[in-house]
């Protein structure tokens, strides 16, 4: 077994994911099959990132400023709630 074998239905919270470092590590672990929240302050940096990511990928998106703690909060609830405790 792999090591992209053992992340498959893993989650992966992202911030930064709307560009750069962040867009890839959003596709990489797309690639292993894992479960996507991603955040960003650019919605439509998100929205490219989403077209990006392999047709079947479990992923969604907020519009997150990391700087603001309840935001970051609001981001681990909604997902916990999306994904539960995985």
């Amino acid at each position: 077994m792999s090591t992209l074998d053992t992340l498959n239905g893993r989650v992966a919270v992202i911030t930064g994911a709307g560009s750069g470092l962040g867009r890839e590590l959003s596709l990489l672990c797309a690639k292993a099959g894992m479960r996507l929240a991603l955040a960003d302050v650019d919605v439509a940096g998100l929205d490219t990132t989403v077209s990006l990511l392999p047709e079947g990928t479990e992923a969604f998106t907020r519009q997150v400023d990391v700087s603001k703690p309840e935001a970051v909060e609001a981001l681990c609830d909604a997902t916990y709630v999306s994904y539960g405790a995985a």
